[in-house]
C-alpha cells in the first residue's frame, strides 16, 4: 500500500496519482496498512486477542479445578499410620504404672517407669467412647493412634461421618518447661495434606478440647522430671523432692571421698 502525502489514502501498489484527492503519490512511501483505515484488519486482532484471552482464564480455570481437586484427594487419603491391636493385658499394665506413677508422686519417692506405645494406646482406646459420649455430634471419633520416635509423639486421630473418615495429624514434642508438661507443636496434617507451619499452632488449639478427659493424667505429669520420648516407649522420671530445697528437688548426694593411697615401701 501507498500512503498519500496529502490526504493519508491508503491507494493500492500500482497507482500513480492518489484515489481520494488526485495527489500524485510518492513510490517511497509504501507503508502498512493501519488498523484504524480497515476494520477487516482491527477486526481480526480483536478476535485473536479475544482467543488468547479466553485460553488463559480456561488455563487458570482447569489449573484452579485440578488443584482443588488433588487438596480434596490428600485431604481423604488416610495417612501411612500403625494400627496397633491391645490387649487387655496392654490397658492392665498401663494402668499398674499409672498408679506407681501416682503413689510415687504423692509419697514424694523417686521413680522412671517405660510405658509402651502399646500399653499407651491401650488407654487411648478406652477413653474414645467416652470422648463421643462427650461431644454431642454426629462427627464422632473413629479411633486415635499415637505413636513414638526420636523425642516426638505422633497422634492421628480418625473423625468420621457416617460414611466418610478424615484423618487429623498432629506431631508434637512433650516437654517439662516451668514446672509444667507442655506440648509443644512441631507439625500437622490433615489426612495427607500436611499444614504451613504457621497453621499448625491454631491446628493444635483446635485439639485441645479432646485432652479434657486427661485432666487428671496431666496433674501427675506436671510433677515429673523429664520425660524422654523413644523408639516404641516414652520414659517418664519423677524425681523425689526436698522443700527445704531452693529447687525442690532433693540435693544431690556428694561423693564419698576416695580412699588415701597406700604408702609406698622405702627403696632397697
Amino acid at each position: 500500500m501507498i500512503a498519500c502525502s496529502n490526504c493519508g489514502k491508503d491507494n493500492e501498489l500500482g497507482r500513480i496519482f492518489c484515489l481520494k484527492c488526485g495527489t500524485k503519490l510518492d513510490l517511497n512511501a509504501i507503508a502498512a496498512p493501519t488498523s484504524a483505515k480497515h476494520p477487516g484488519l482491527r477486526k481480526a486482532r480483536n478476535a485473536a486477542t479475544a482467543v488468547m484471552t479466553n485460553t488463559i482464564f480456561t488455563s487458570v480455570k482447569l489449573l484452579l479445578v485440578a488443584l482443588s481437586a488433588s487438596v480434596i484427594t490428600l485431604v481423604f487419603m488416610p495417612p501411612k499410620l500403625v494400627r496397633f491391636k491391645t490387649t487387655v493385658e496392654n490397658a492392665d499394665t498401663f494402668e499398674d504404672k499409672k498408679f506407681q506413677l501416682e503413689d510415687a508422686v504423692n509419697s514424694n519417692n523417686s521413680l522412671a517407669v517405660n510405658i509402651s506405645e502399646m500399653e499407651i494406646n491401650s488407654m487411648l482406646k478406652r477413653h474414645v467412647k467416652s470422648l463421643n459420649e462427650d461431644f454431642k455430634s454426629e462427627v464422632k471419633i473413629g479411633s486415635i493412634y499415637a505413636s513414638c520416635d526420636n523425642d516426638m509423639m505422633t497422634f492421628s486421630i480418625d473423625r468420621k461421618w457416617k460414611y466418610f473418615h478424615i484423618f487429623l495429624v498432629y506431631t508434637t514434642r512433650p516437654e517439662i518447661k516451668n514446672g509444667k508438661m507442655v506440648f509443644k507443636p512441631v507439625r500437622g496434617a490433615i489426612g495427607r495434606l500436611p499444614l504451613p507451619r504457621f497453621a499448625v499452632e491454631p491446628y493444635s488449639n483446635l485439639l485441645s478440647p479432646l485432652w479434657s478427659k486427661f485432666k487428671f493424667d496431666k496433674q501427675t505429669l506436671d510433677q515429673l522430671a523429664s520425660v524422654k520420648i523413644q523408639t516404641n516407649f516414652v520414659t517418664l522420671t519423677y524425681q523425689k523432692t526436698d522443700l527445704a530445697s531452693p529447687s525442690g528437688f532433693a540435693p544431690a548426694q556428694a561423693p564419698a571421698p576416695a580412699p588415701a593411697p597406700a604408702p609406698s615401701a622405702p627403696p632397697v
